[in-house]
């Protein structure tokens, strides 16, 4: 390792390769993923996901004899990282298979678009004890760049599935789930009412439009959150970290 080549091509058809990693139709396909940083590449490591590992210059003493190395100059770093100061070091990850555990409330995501919104739902559904996150296809991806960072780790607690909401409330069926979500043009019950012993199934809709009216129609319980009328409205990644926590109590 230590005569290890150096990549510095920024055309290198490796580069290209990586730099594909961040399209969610490449990482359904190849299962695979990127993190940068130590704090994230640590994660992956100590989840088992970690399969190699991007360095600047120089082997990392760390992973010597266990992950695999590509060592590159500043410049690729920079090429291949997201971020505004590129790190040392970066990961790249397999796709771990998950399946519904239920054991806890599960949090179905509808067309949720915003990667901020989607990586501060992860983090709040590992922080309130949910272990299962279902998003629909048509989502941001769960390994978009800006989401991975906004978990902070947070996603490889977690069972992450894209399904259809139909199919999964076929299989939420047999197992006494109530299913509960929020829209505003149904009638509703206070948010209170919730608290019951009674695993539940969330569904929580995109940004702008909320849940279709065809994903609304299988809610059992609508609920609202009361907000100071001057507030037109909290953002889905808030009000799911709200509803999450009380469900969680």
């Amino acid at each position: 390792m230590d005569n290890q080549k150096i990549i510095t091509s920024l055309t290198n058809s490796w580069v290209k390769k990586i730099l594909e990693l961040k399209l969610t139709q490449v990482q359904r396909e190849e299962k695979k993923f990127l993190v940068e940083g130590e704090h994230l590449v640590f994660e992956a490591l100590k989840h088992n996901c970690l399969e190699s590992v991007i360095v600047v210059n120089k082997e990392n003493q760390q992973f010597r004899k266990q992950i695999p190395q590509t060592l590159v100059t500043k410049e690729v770093m920079k090429k291949i990282s997201d971020l505004k100061n590129a790190p040392n070091i970066i990961g790249i990850c397999h796709i771990l298979d998950s399946k519904i555990d239920f054991t806890s409330n599960i949090l179905v995501l509808e067309n949720i678009q915003d990667p901020g919104n989607m990586g501060s739902l992860i983090r709040s559904a590992a922080a309130f004890n949910f272990k299962t996150i279902i998003s629909t296809n048509n989502s941001v991806s769960y390994y978009n760049p800006k989401v991975v960072r906004a978990t902070q780790g947070n996603l490889f607690d977690l069972n992450l599935l894209n399904l259809e909401i139909a199919d999964v409330i076929k299989q939420v069926g047999e197992k006494n789930y109530e299913v509960v979500g929020t829209n505003l043009r149904k009638p509703s019950v206070d948010l209170e009412v919730l608290k019951n012993p009674s695993l539940k199934l969330l569904l929580l809709g995109n940004e702008g439009s909320g849940l279709s009216d065809e994903v609304s129609d299988l809610i059992e319980k609508n609920f609202i959150i009361k907000i100071n009328p001057q507030v037109e409205s909290l953002n889905v990644g808030v009000a799911g970290a709200i509803i999450m926590n009380l469900l969680n109590q």
